[in-house]
Parts: structure tokens; C-alpha cells; sequence
């Protein structure tokens, strides 16, 4: 479906919600999905307050989160993460890089200590996202810190961007916790790096 063709199918679906007309809870919720994927995220709030009642609970803390986020509204995004009992890690993902745009270290080094106190999983990008803003801030103890971390997961591997950014702490936060830390993470990374 074309963008324009998109617009006016949302268009329509909102002046048909508009009049009152009758709507199945997947059509609502298609609707919503498809509103938050443009850059506008035409009616859907007005959707959501109409259908509260008839769309699952989960499902709307999502959509409230996805339009926090659109707005910027970062604590409030945090809030439905937290409002959620099983988010996806892709959420948190999206919030921590969003912090990262913003400079916002203290808030996403606190992110990062909420998802493990959920259990809930990072991808290397993670890891590679708060280690990057803690040496924007020359926090070079505590990005060797959450390399130690990232080596706790044994299902990750690391690439050279992070084994990189991993070498490049440890020269100035060289210690004999630190080399070993390098060592491992080249170790993990397999031949061709050691």
C-alpha cells in the first residue's frame, strides 16, 4: 500500500470511528499499527481514548509508548516500559538509544541496571550504546564495566567496533581487571583477533 493510499484508508478509518460506525478490535488495532508507522501519528490517540475499553491493556501501554517516544517524551515512554509486565528488549533498546541522542547518560546507565533487574535481554548493540556514551563522558572505568558485563552472556559475540571501543578505554583505564577483560573479549571473538 502506497503512502498516500495509506493516509486516506486512516483518513477514512477515523471518520468512520468519527461517526460512530462499528469497528472489529483487529481492524482498530490495524488501524493503530498502521498510523504509528508514518511520521504523523494521525488519530491515534483520539483512537485509543474511544476503544480504551475494548483493546487489550498491554497493547495500549505499547501504543503509548511508541507515541512518547514520536513526541519525545522519554520519562513518560519509561513509565509504560515499566507499566508493561512482559516489554519487548527492542523497546528498551529504542528508549536507551533515544537517551544516547540526547546525552542523557545518568538516565540510561539507569535504564540499562533496570533491564537486568527485569532479566530482560540485550542485544550487542546495547552494550555497545551505553559503553559509547560512557567515554563520550570519559567514564572509562565504568564502560570496562559493562564489557565485563556483556561477557557474562556467553550467547553474544563481540565485533571489532566493540572489542575497538573495548582497547580503546583500557588505554586509559588500564588495570590488570581491564587487560583481562580485552583478552576475554578477543578470546570470545575467536582467531584472527588474539
Amino acid at each position: 500500500m502506497s503512502n498516500a493510499e495509506n493516509i486516506c484508508d486512516l483518513q477514512s478509518a477515523y471518520e468512520l470511528i468519527q461517526l460512530g460506525e462499528y469497528a472489529e478490535k483487529e481492524q482498530i488495532l490495524n488501524w493503530i499499527n498502521q498510523a504509528l508507522r508514518g511520521p504523523d501519528p494521525f488519530g491515534v490517540r483520539y483512537m485509543l481514548k474511544t476503544f480504551h475499553d475494548r483493546l487489550p491493556k498491554g497493547k495500549v501501554d505499547v501504543v503509548e509508548f511508541e507515541l512518547h517516544l514520536k513526541d519525545g517524551e522519554l520519562d513518560d515512554a519509561r513509565q509504560n516500559l515499566r507499566s508493561l509486565e512482559r516489554p519487548k528488549a527492542g523497546m528498551y533498546s529504542r528508549l536507551l538509544h533515544e537517551y544516547a541522542k540526547r546525552k542523557q547518560v545518568d538516565r540510561a546507565v539507569s535504564l540499562y541496571s533496570e533491564m537486568g533487574k527485569r532479566d530482560i535481554a540485550k542485544s550487542l548493540n546495547v552494550y555497545k550504546t551505553l559503553m559509547g556514551m560512557l567515554m563520550l563522558f570519559h567514564k572509562f572505568e565504568d564502560a570496562m564495566k559493562i564489557a565485563e558485563d556483556f561477557l557474562l552472556i556467553e550467547s553474544l559475540t563481540p565485533d571489532p567496533a566493540f572489542l575497538r571501543m573495548c582497547e580503546i578505554a583500557l588505554k586509559v583505564a588500564g588495570s590488570p581487571t581491564n587487560y583481562d577483560i580485552v583478552s576475554r573479549v578477543k578470546e570470545r571473538m575467536g582467531s584472527g583477533f588474539g
